[in-house]
């Protein structure tokens, strides 16, 4: 995941002043690392969409909130990766076989 920020964050322009936008590329390039690595290792493609759902999914439940004015953009991106280690997790249990080799 940190592979994919730091190898395709560079090829975004600054995006500031749209913090859902941000978000979503920083996802994306996240994502998109993370299934590189995972198809590499030879995961199913299902696993690998769940476990970019589980990445996706965390910052889009906390958009309603920013929006409303409940959270600022600094605590939806912490709350956005806290919460993405248990999405994740959730995705690990679902399927265990695919994990444990």
């Amino acid at each position: 995941m940190v592979v994919g920020m730091v190898a395709l964050g560079p090829l975004w322009p600054e995006l500031h002043g749209s913090t859902e936008l941000h978000l979503l590329v920083m996802a994306t390039n996240m994502t998109l690392g993370m299934a590189l690595w995972m198809a590499v290792r030879r995961h199913r493609w299902v696993a690998i969409a769940e476990m970019g759902l589980a990445m996706y999914v965390p910052f889009v439940v906390l958009l309603p909130p920013f929006w409303a004015g409940w959270l600022s953009t600094d605590a939806v991106f912490v709350l956005g990766h806290v919460l993405m280690l248990p999405a994740m997790l959730l995705a690990m249990l679902r399927r265990p076989a695919e994990y444990l080799c």
